[in-house]
């Protein structure tokens, strides 16, 4: 087989099976639904998310469902402005777009019921 020949199949068995981990990265790694997997592979192009200031996927994976507002601040520091005493997000569109969703929702008490995780498809 001469070295285009090469060149060309490695570019299509690239071609063919990048998708399948980038599904399996964003699954395993960002913890995201196949659904979000799928559009995150698709639609990852055209993405504008914001993180908040202190952000990092390390710290988010501390959070647990129970914490205190407290507990949370002290993990991950300040959420975006624009978030409620419900709901802190940590990540947000600038144009109102497809984004990686990242939030924590608390209870009137002050815990986390839930930590959202996910892709924003609009």
């Amino acid at each position: 087989m001469s070295k285009i020949r090469k060149l060309l199949f490695g570019g299509l068995v690239f071609l063919v099976l990048s998708p399948f981990f980038f599904v399996a990265y964003f699954g395993a790694v960002q913890k995201y639904t196949l659904t979000d997997s799928l559009y995150s592979v698709v639609l990852g192009w055209a993405t504008d998310t914001e993180w908040a200031k202190d952000y990092s996927e390390r710290k988010f994976a501390k959070v647990n469902i129970g914490m205190t507002r407290e507990e949370v601040r002290k993990i991950m520091g300040e959420p975006i402005p624009q978030s409620n005493s419900d709901y802190w997000a940590y990540t947000w569109s600038p144009s109102s777009t497809h984004y990686h969703l990242r939030g924590i929702m608390f209870s009137p008490s002050g815990h986390v019921t839930e930590i959202v995780r996910g892709f924003y498809f609009d």
